[in-house]
């Protein structure tokens, strides 16, 4: 294992110049080279994966300026090959980097958070955490809150049940009983910010990079699926325990 190791460090050390045409000024080759081996190293299973898709993996990773660390982008595998995902952080990086997008953020609501969405000429998204030290419960949504650089402001939210629904037509996201594995098991919350920031990144404004970077995130979905109905919801009369969505007195929002 550590000759097929050294093979695959040579093989991506030789293309350094290569993504030093690609990757942004900010982001030195040899760093991104370095980080691709160690993300290797620390996952022995790519290594006896696809070479050609390992390769055109890392290459991808390289022309969407995002560092394998497992935070900004990751490798994963499906089906004996290699496939590049981004991640929250790198999402929000190039979203930040696009020139349209002012600020953005995702988080996950437990059911003992205090959570509302209000909507109507005061828009706003209220979610507070209980005190430090409590048990916060099982996640039941996630939303995202985009400030675009002309003042607007995009918000989305979406319910364990929608998340789930996405999950099942991922790629690299099931066993063969339906449940969660690998990244989906690992990371669930950075998956939860990260289906819902691609739902409302939809919405926004986005320049060709961030654009194509969606389109990479949209490579882990069959979206042939079936995909059911969205559910109604009953409007809220005020602030929240967000313990009520889970029983299906879900707060006012947009839930498509």
């Amino acid at each position: 294992m550590a000759n097929e190791l050294q093979v695959i460090a040579s093989t991506i050390s030789a293309q350094e110049r290569k993504y030093a045409e690609t990757l942004p000024a900010h982001v030195p080759a040899k760093r991104f080279v370095k980080t691709a081996i160690v993300a290797i190293s620390n996952n022995p299973d790519l290594m006896k994966a696809d070479k050609t898709s390992l390769y055109a993996a890392i290459a991808k990773a390289s022309s969407d300026g995002l560092i394998l660390d497992n935070r900004e982008a990751a490798l994963v595998l499906f089906g004996g090959k290699v496939q590049y995902m981004p991640m929250v952080a790198g999402i929000i990086k190039r979203a930040r980097n696009s020139g349209e997008i002012s600020t953005i953020t995702a988080h996950v609501v437990c059911e003992y958070d205090i959570y509302s969405y209000k909507m109507g000429d005061d828009e706003r998204i209220v979610h507070e955490l209980p005190p430090v030290g409590t048990d916060r419960g099982e996640a039941i949504a996630a939303y995202a809150i985009v400030r675009l650089r002309d003042g607007g402001i995009e918000r989305e939210w979406m319910t364990k049940e929608q998340i789930d629904k996405v999950r099942k037509v991922s790629k690299s996201g099931n066993d063969d009983k339906g449940e969660p594995k690998g990244i989906w098991k690992q990371w669930p919350e950075e998956m939860w910010c990260k289906t819902v920031l691609r739902k409302i990144l939809k919405r926004c404004p986005m320049s060709t990079d961030l654009d194509r970077l969606i389109s990479d995130v949209d490579n882990d979905y069959d979206f042939k699926a079936p995909e059911r109905e969205p559910e109604e919801v009953t409007p809220d009369d005020g602030e929240t325990r967000a313990s009520r969505v889970i029983k299906g007195e879900a707060v006012e929002g947009d839930l498509i």
